[in-house]
């Protein structure tokens, strides 16, 4: 190996001295890597990356499928989204969702849930049994997520209340 003799630039002002004092001196600084994240690419895949765990701590938080009926009817009961009027019951297995309302001091089902121990739900409105086409985009099957079940409670609601 060679030695390559250095020589400063003619505009150039020494600023490092072997026995000058640390204050006199300015900090060696070192160089970035080629792998630095300060590249546009780079700063997308640490983005992605952020995004794909926010993601995943949010799905792992919203999945049901796991859960028992009365561990999620405790859940549905902690939860600040669910809309209002809603009762909820274990019953003989099964776990109802309901909305009563009271015309003239006698109560009346206005709308039902029930969720079985395999997530199949049943939804029932003004004595009628609704049909799982008419909530399909929302609970194409079973029920898999917390999602799902607010979106199911809020459409009832809505879609099927009296007028």
């Amino acid at each position: 190996m060679e030695l390559k003799k250095r020589y400063l630039k003619p505009d150039a002002v020494p600023s490092i001295f072997d026995n000058a004092p640390a204050y006199l001196s300015s900090p060696a600084t070192t160089p970035r890597s080629s792998a630095s994240v300060a590249t546009a690419s780079g700063l997308r895949q640490q983005e992605a990356s952020r995004l794909r765990t926010q993601h995943d701590a949010f799905t792992a938080d919203d999945a049901i499928t796991s859960l028992t009926l009365q561990q999620l009817k405790d859940r549905l009961a902690t939860e600040t989204t669910v809309p209002g009027g809603y009762h909820v019951a274990l019953v003989e297995e099964v776990l109802v969702i309901y909305r009563l309302c009271v015309i003239d001091a006698v109560p009346r089902l206005q709308g039902s849930l029930t969720i079985s121990e395999t997530l199949d739900v049943s939804v029932h409105a003004d004595g009628r049994h609704i049909q799982s086409a008419e909530y399909r985009d929302i609970v194409p099957g079973s029920l898999e997520t917390m999602s799902q079940l607010l979106n199911l409670l809020a459409r009832v609601i809505v879609q099927w209340q009296d007028p």
